[in-house]
């Protein structure tokens, strides 16, 4: 199934203009703290020690990014294994200045068990 779904968000992502958005592919099994380092090192920033640093350096790199007319689409492979921790730490990545925008577009790739055959 996952095959399938990579197969997917690659044929939707050839169709999206590449000036425009920055996929990056993220792992369900990551910790807050590993979250963080992660999309920084894929958007090539050198990650700080603290998560709390990372936090806001996401959100600044992020903003940037979007200010620049580029948007992340961050694709969460796996997402129904997301436990509430990692859930609500998107949701913390998602918000920004108030809720009035946001620089990001979360896809969230989930297996669905379609029954024994």
């Amino acid at each position: 199934m996952t095959s399938v779904i990579h197969f997917e968000s690659r044929a939707v992502m050839k169709r999206m203009d590449d000036s425009r958005y920055r996929f990056l592919y993220i792992a369900a099994g990551l910790t807050p703290k590993t979250l963080y380092r992660v999309i920084l090192e894929r958007l090539q920033i050198q990650p700080k020690f603290r998560q709390v640093d990372n936090q806001v350096l996401t959100h600044q790199v992020l903003e940037e990014s979007y200010q620049k007319g580029r948007q992340v689409v961050i694709v969460v492979d796996e997402a129904q294994d997301l436990d509430p921790q990692m859930l609500a730490e998107f949701g913390f990545l998602n918000n920004f200045k108030a809720d009035s925008f946001s620089p990001i577009s979360l896809w969230w790739w989930v297996r669905v068990n379609r029954g024994k055959r």
